[in-house]
């Protein structure tokens, strides 16, 4: 039987359960593979990849009924943390409780790790086909994740026009409304439209800004989010419809 055994700081272990956090509400399970992260919501509308392998180098833990699972991990929150791995098992210990917990099979997971290959093939775009890129200052994704709760609304609006771009949401009855921000400039003139954005990508927690790309496949756009916490790199991706606005 082949074990493994991982070594976290307590600045490494708060980084580890603050990427998992991030899925709390977004995925009912966590499929952690060779070291990575990369699967989509249960609504479908996003994948998340988190990178931790400057961590915990290659392993991999199946985590199954995430809320309740890290309700039993944020017991080590501000230890050292020993992460313990056999074919059957896996454990987190500090130096005073150890919990075991046996491994959930990958056919049982509800959100199931997705190879590279197919995410290449998922988010393939045209070649020049990038129409936006911004960094969004943390200050601007705070109010992004706060305002959208405020409003109940599962979505933000990117509104096109000829080289000019905004990010802005508003209450499904339109009588509440806010612009994020505007005068984002777009790589070439866009007829006036509108694309619904998943707001997932901007209720994660991160440092720093998130590096926000825009790719148009004739009237679909992929969207590429770009940001970490400490030494793990975080990507996301959505694909949501541009929609021309008629003028009336």
């Amino acid at each position: 039987m082949s074990e493994t055994t991982i070594v976290l700081s307590s600045s490494d272990y708060e980084d580890f359960l603050r990427c998992l956090l991030n899925l709390k509400d977004l995925c009912t399970d966590v499929d952690l593979k060779n070291g990575i992260i990369r699967q989509r919501t249960n609504d479908n509308n996003s994948i998340f990849e988190f990178d931790l392998t400057s961590l915990i180098q290659n392993v991999s833990i199946p985590i199954s009924d995430l809320k309740h699972k890290l309700d039993l991990f944020k017991i080590f929150t501000g230890q050292e943390v020993t992460i313990n791995l056999d074919d059957v098992y896996f454990s987190f210990s500090d130096q005073y409780s150890t919990i075991k917990i046996k491994k959930t099979l990958p056919d049982f997971l509800d959100n199931k790790f997705i190879p590279e290959t197919e995410l290449d093939a998922i988010i393939s775009v045209p070649d020049n086909s990038l129409i936006l890129e911004h960094n969004l200052l943390q200050i601007i994704t705070d109010r992004i994740k706060i305002i959208t709760q405020g409003f109940n609304t599962p979505s933000i609006q990117v509104s096109f026009l000829e080289e000019n771009a905004k990010i802005m949401a508003a209450t499904q009855s339109k009588e509440e409304s806010a612009v994020f921000i505007s005068g984002l400039i777009t790589n070439t003139p866009i007829e006036p439209s509108i694309s619904n954005m998943s707001i997932n990508s901007f209720t994660v927690d991160h440092d720093g800004d998130i590096k926000l790309e825009i790719f148009r496949d004739n009237n679909t756009l992929l969207n590429k989010f770009s940001t970490s916490i400490g030494q793990i790199v975080i990507k996301m991706y959505s694909k949501s419809l541009l929609r021309v606005e008629s003028g009336e």
